[in-house]
């Protein structure tokens, strides 16, 4: 039967199709809806009939109990009330429990509501009772009026001992609240004569409903996605007609556009030759538009000779259905020609299509890879300088672009140029050296074009014609060039020189700029690597030559060199350390710590620039400052460590001098000034943390003056070495004695257990220092007035501590000479008492 419906489109009858699924699906579940409630209501009801049997039996099982004595009837009955407390099915479905008592029953057991346990049930709110089914009957009884609920059950159980119930009853939310609305519920329950009681278990009818309405969504929503798939079924079909319909009106256009795309010439020629299609870019050979040369003879516009090749291969192709492949050059452009034949539908070739490709920048890109392959062969077999590289490279240069010559000059820091290579065709000489320009900076000597390439960076097509006057471009002009190129060579990303070349072809330039561009910059990596190879030379000389120790190591460290001074300064010959590590010179010492640091640092691409100790091939230790640097390849990855090693053993011991001098009296060896505040600074700081005690004693020499008035300062001088040999012997290594200046000494007592102690120290000073002293040609005595400051007791500044000793110390000397004082707080109160 056919529609005829207005508009009726693709479209109009998917819609139908969809429409008809949908009714036709609603009315055949709509039918089966009521039957399917139907059936899971029995179903639902047959479980909870055997849910509640097995709820029976376990009431049977410990009434057993209590009937052979095991259990007491209360044990029993409690034990079995909890058991079916705990039991439940589906979702949280759940037994209960009540009596036979009359006139109203009491609640024996209810897992939900626990607060009606032993309660009379005979309130309103039970008053929902609706129908009632004796026995296995499914017939329901309507009830009359408002009856409770408990005592349709008392009813049912007496009459036939189990039955169904339809009733209202509150639902448990999830959460375990009661729901304040009561739902329809369909409960089954069954009298147990041994105790009088009634079990029971039931389902809500809307869980029935909501399962059906659940059901009937996902089958709504199954015939929706139905429906949208067969939609899109045959939305994608109509589109596919569509689009073939459009394909079949555009197809011309589209293989002309595509055909168009591609920047090779292409032909579509019929048995005859006739031009049934070309591209753009074949008709512009020919400087002709497409649609002026559809229909045209193709082989009477090519010359003779080429057509009558071109003809008997596409008679060929058009015989044996085979495709071919021509190449020829023509004036230095290289073309590939491939034939393809085209088959009717009944498999006959009938026209043959032409791809003609140029293919000179393929051919010349190979040929300038072997060029630099060569290159890169002659650099890695022979150290080569970047004289000969220059020259290779144009004599290579010239047959791929059919050029007439080609140039090479070096930049020098003075303006001049060096020219490093040339090459021309065979006969020609336009490239003389007395030709060529002398100096980058004067416009007027040679070729101007070098002069600006050098100065900008950027290359620059020259075309030769009479007008320049240059006596180069005359010669060139004479010679038939047409133009010339010159490009910056760039190393370091500085120009380091110019490549000219130059085209009796002027437009090859023109259109080569860019891949010329190119070939220069690999020509400058080329070089570069010449100069690196040189540089590579001149540096195995000057470290061969240089005084400090130099040995080179592989990525594991192990050392592959080594140069004339390591041997020298460390001891070791090349041979002695070759495949050894570093670690050959630390020997025994305990020097763990600094390597790992050394081979952390390294290891992370960074230098090492420090001092260590170094072990000499005769065994003897002496001090280094030692540069170690890592060398990273292409791959970012360590490949060597180059490791530069001074002696500085006289250094050190300078140092070592100059450090001494500046934190040592120069009389005595004891520490001066600068080097007492460190360490009374110190002193303070730990006995402030550590809870310690100590002392600082201030001593002043007593009749020193005369001595030096009466012998000279020579004596003198004796005399105070004398006194700082006598306080050394006096007090403990941790203990310090320095010297002020002139005849004042203090000494730093740490860790003293008492007042006492530092008391006692200076009494024994006080008497050593009282001992005649040997001079030259007599013997002197003299004495000593001491002040003590204790600390943290009486100050923690270093200089209140030292001026609380030092006024303690006058009073000293107020007292008689050759006494004792201590500062009390806050500074400086006389203790009362002489040694």
């Amino acid at each position: 039967m056919k529609l005829n419906l207005p508009g009726n489109s693709i479209h109009n009858r998917i819609w139908i199709i969809v429409v008809l699924f949908l009714i036709s699906t609603v009315a055949a579940y709509l039918a089966d809806t009521s039957m399917l409630r139907t059936s899971l209501l029995r179903e639902k009801t047959i479980q909870t009939r055997q849910v509640v049997e097995t709820a029976h039996a376990v009431l049977a099982h410990y009434s057993s109990q209590e009937q052979s004595g095991k259990l007491s009837k209360a044990e029993a009955q409690h034990n079995a009330s909890e058991a079916i407390r705990a039991m439940r099915y589906g979702d949280n479905n759940y037994f209960w429990i009540n009596d036979l008592g009359a006139p109203f029953p009491q609640m024996v057991m209810h897992p939900v509501q626990p607060e009606l346990e032993g309660l009379l049930l005979d309130g309103a709110t039970f008053n929902s009772a609706l129908q009632i089914s004796y026995g296995d009957s499914n017939e329901f009884i309507d009830v009359a009026g408002s009856k409770n609920i408990f005592h349709a059950f008392q009813e049912v159980a007496n009459h036939s001992n189990q039955g169904l119930v339809r009733y209202l009853w509150h639902k448990q939310l999830p959460d375990g609240k009661i729901s304040a609305e009561k739902s329809p519920k369909l409960s089954f329950v069954k009298k147990f004569d041994a105790w009088g009681w009634v079990i029971g278990s039931g389902i809500y009818i809307d869980d029935i409903d909501r399962i059906i309405a659940e059901q009937t969504r996902q089958v709504l929503m199954r015939a929706t996605f139905a429906s949208l798939l067969l939609l899109m079924v045959a939305s994608a079909i109509a589109y596919g007609i569509r689009q073939i319909e459009s394909e079949l009106k555009n197809a011309k256009i589209r293989m002309q556009t595509l055909i168009d795309a591609t920047s090779e010439s292409v032909l579509l020629l019929g048995k005859s030759g006739e031009i049934k299609a070309i591209n753009f870019f074949g008709a512009q050979r020919f400087n002709k538009k497409p649609e002026e040369l559809l229909g045209i003879d193709f082989f009477a516009i090519l010359p003779p000779l080429l057509a009558q090749s071109r003809r008997e291969a596409s008679e060929q192709v058009l015989a044996t259905g085979e495709p071919l492949v021509l190449r020829d050059d023509r004036n230095g452009t290289h073309f590939e020609n491939t034939i393809y034949p085209v088959f009717n539908q009944k498999g006959e070739a009938t026209s043959v299509a032409v791809y003609a490709k140029d293919v000179t920048e393929a051919h010349q890109t190979k040929a300038i890879d072997e060029i630099f392959r060569h290159l890169d062969s002659v650099l890695l077999k022979w150290q080569m300088d970047s004289t000969i590289v220059a020259q290779i490279f144009c004599d290579n240069i010239l047959p791929v672009f059919n050029l007439a010559g080609a140039w090479i000059g070096k930049a020098e820091c003075d303006g001049r140029i060096t020219v490093v290579a040339k090459a021309e065709m065979p006969a020609q000489h336009f490239l003389d050296t007395a030709d060529l320009p002398q100096h980058w900076n004067n416009h007027e000597s040679g070729w101007p074009p070098v002069s600006a390439v050098i100065r900008s960076g950027y290359r620059q097509i020259s075309h030769i014609d009479p007008s320049i006057a240059v006596q180069h471009a005359q010669a060139a002009l004479a010679a038939g060039v047409q133009s010339a190129i010159t490009l910056p060579l760039l190393l370091e990303k500085k120009t380091w020189g110019t490549l000219t070349l130059y085209s009796k072809n002027a437009p090859l330039l023109a259109n080569s700029q860019q891949r010329l561009a190119g070939i220069a910059s690999r020509l400058s990596v080329s070089l570069e690597s010449a100069l690196q190879q040189e540089w590579l030379a001149l540096f195995n000389t000057a470290l061969t030559g240089i005084e400090q120790a130099v040995f080179i190591s592989d990525a594991e460290h192990r050392i592959i060199w080594t140069n004339p001074a390591f041997t020298r300064i460390c001891g070791y010959s090349q041979q002695d350390v070759l495949e050894q590590t570093p670690a050959l010179f630390q020997g025994d010492m305990k020097n763990t710590a600094q390597l790992s640091e050394i081979k952390e640092m390294t290891a992370g691409g960074n230098a090492f620039d420090g001092e260590l100790m170094f072990l000499h091939q005769d065994g003897h230790v002496f001090p280094v400052h030692a540069i170690v640097t890592p060398l990273v390849d292409n791959d970012n990855k360590i490949s060597h460590y180059i490791s530069i090693v001074e002696d500085i053993s006289r250094r050190r011991t300078m140092e070592m001098q100059v450090r001494h001098m500046a934190h040592y009296d120069a009389l005595t060896d004891l520490p001066n000034r600068a080097l007492f505040h460190d360490r009374l600074q110190q002193a303070i700081i730990s006995a402030r943390r550590n809870e310690t005690f100590g002392a600082l004693l201030f001593i002043d020499l007593d009749r020193f003056k005369a001595i030096n008035d009466q012998y000279g300062h020579a004596m003198g001088d004796i005399v105070l070495i004398e006194v700082s040999h006598r306080l050394r012997g006096l007090v403990r290594e941790s203990d310090t004695v320095a010297r002020l200046g002139g005849d004042e000494f203090t000494v730093i007592l740490q860790n003293l257990h008492s007042k006492q102690d530092a008391l006692l120290i200076a009494e024994k000073m006080n008497t050593a220092l009282m001992a005649p002293i040997e001079l030259a040609t007599t013997t002197a005595t003299i004495g000593s007035s001491i002040g003590i400051a204790f600390f943290p007791e009486n100050n923690n500044d270093p200089e209140a501590l030292l001026s609380a000793a030092d006024n303690a110390m006058y009073q000293a000397k107020q007292a008689g000479r050759n006494a004792i004082r201590c500062a009390n707080e806050p500074l400086a109160a006389v203790d009362g008492s002489n040694a």
